[in-house]
């Protein structure tokens, strides 16, 4: 029973700090690219593997978008393919990291 109430009370303590970390980081780097005929699929194909190669965790396809962490960094990259263009959205604590991380994106759809 201490155990199960230990394991419980440390649950929102972990998302407390978990936030007050993401609160403390404010580096954003955003970027968008031309996709040319790049079809919608091909478009999120190109960002899932991307992220793959790059060593991504917690890759996540959410609609048009790819959702996913490097590091102790974020990424969203959004298809789409109708107006070809590609967005996406760095955020994190290391503004140096998030400038490699954007030159990464970019050179998926090179």
């Amino acid at each position: 029973m201490k155990k199960r109430l230990t394991t419980l009370l440390s649950f929102p303590l972990f998302l407390a700090l978990e936030s007050a970390a993401l609160a403390y980081c404010d580096a954003i780097n955003t970027g968008w690219m031309d996709t040319g005929n790049m079809s919608q699929s091909a478009c999120l194909d190109t960002a899932q593997n991307g992220l793959n190669q790059t060593g991504a965790r917690n890759i996540n396809l959410n609609g048009s978008t790819v959702f996913a962490r490097i590091g102790s960094e974020r990424v969203a990259i959004r298809c789409i393919a109708e107006k070809q263009l590609v967005y996406y959205v760095t955020f994190g604590c290391n503004t140096a990291t998030l400038k490699l991380i954007s030159k990464e994106i970019h050179g998926y759809y090179q």
